[in-house]
């Protein structure tokens, strides 16, 4: 058949190839639900998170800071 048939034999290797593409490994690990994807652990994670957008905030903060002070001792 499939060397009579060429456009079956290439509907059916198309088929195989896709239904594998599809399929993947099969194999998923299960991670406990405080660990993310990549096996980090969430609550470390938002921590790190949080820890930097407060030090951004707080830079931000003395930053307008210092700039309200350049206009208010500017020279006229």
């Amino acid at each position: 058949m499939f060397i009579i048939d060429p456009i079956a034999s290439l509907v059916v290797v198309a088929g195989v190839f896709i239904y594998f593409a599809c399929k993947g490994n099969g194999k998923r690990e299960t991670l406990p639900p405080n660990k993310m994807s990549d096996g980090q652990d969430f609550g470390e994670w938002y921590r790190n998170l949080c820890e930097m957008n407060r030090k951004r905030n707080e830079e931000r903060l003395e930053e307008m800071r210092y700039n309200k002070w350049l206009l208010d001792h500017r020279q006229n």
